[in-house]
């Protein structure tokens, strides 16, 4: 899916990520189809993440991906920002979660198709 980038995000982007206009787009789109979704949260990740669904009303979909949090609203991307250093460990394990998920359906539709 291809997201749209407000002029907004891709300030902040340039600012905290460094990344050249092209380079923007596909991490962007990275983000919303590869980032961990605030359902995959738990703990003290879940409740920073909720905050921030609280603080930016138009947000509808928060993204963790790469040690920022990537704030959505439908396919536009509003603004990206840094996950507090103490909630790192927290991002690791969901994303290792979502790995492991991952693998288990891999697992799952190999042994369906007799793969």
């Amino acid at each position: 899916m291809r997201v749209y980038i407000t002029k907004h995000a891709e300030q902040r982007l340039k600012e905290r990520v460094g990344l050249n206009k092209k380079a923007l787009q596909r991490a962007a789109d990275t983000a919303f189809e590869k980032g961990i979704r605030h359902n995959e949260t738990i703990g003290d990740l879940n409740k920073w993440v909720t905050s921030k669904f609280f603080q930016n009303t138009n947000a509808n979909n928060i993204r963790l991906y790469n040690d920022k949090a990537w704030i959505f609203a439908g396919d536009r991307l509003i603004t990206v920002i840094q996950i507090p250093a103490s909630l790192k460990r927290n991002l690791e394990e969901a994303i290792a979660r979502k790995k492991s998920r991952e693998c288990q359906a891999d697992a799952g539709t190999q042994k369906n198709t007799g793969k």
